[in-house]
């Protein structure tokens, strides 16, 4: 019974470190079809949104809107190498937008907006509905996944009180 016990164990671990060397690979979307982008993206803007806005996430039915134009990174401002290094990089975006009933009790419409580099499938930032998130340009995404995420105060969802008319 302690080999059976032991043995699921075993595989279980083994299948996790599969599922997330997985994800963890670099995935150019740019070569992928339309579906398999869409497909990508919305579940990299998901397990973003997971990952670094739970409360976001947990509000009620998500709706994703992936947008079908591929952008150009462009800062002109901000001159440090690791942020110039990204200029004229292509990205895409996927919103995760709320139902009507979440609506009304968050009074917010879209839960996060995240952009993917176009090259390697990761994601580059994840804006929250109250316009605040993070950019991994000096720390990769990956990089803040494996320290673990701490959840600043700022990010934090305001659920409006019942009865409450904005």
């Amino acid at each position: 019974m302690t080999y059976s016990i032991m043995n699921r164990i075993f595989s279980t671990i083994i299948l996790a470190l599969c599922s997330l060397s997985a994800i963890a690979q670099d995935v150019d979307l740019r070569l992928l079809g339309k579906e398999q982008c869409d497909e990508y993206l919305v579940r990299m803007g998901r397990e973003a949104t997971r990952t670094f806005g739970p409360e976001w996430y947990d509000q009620g039915p998500l709706t994703p809107q992936v947008n079908d134009s591929l952008f150009v990174f462009k800062d002109d401002y901000d001159m440090r190498p690791k942020v110039q290094r990204n200029v004229g990089r292509p990205y895409y975006t996927v919103r995760l937008l709320y139902d009507e009933a979440a609506r009304k009790r968050i009074w917010r419409d879209l839960a996060s907006t995240v952009s993917v580099w176009a090259d390697n499938g990761e994601p580059s930032e994840i804006f929250f509905g109250n316009n605040l998130g993070y950019n991994f340009l000096f720390r990769g995404y990956r990089e803040w996944v494996k320290a673990g995420v701490e959840k600043e105060d700022f990010m934090r969802l305001q659920i409006l009180p019942e009865g409450y008319v904005y």
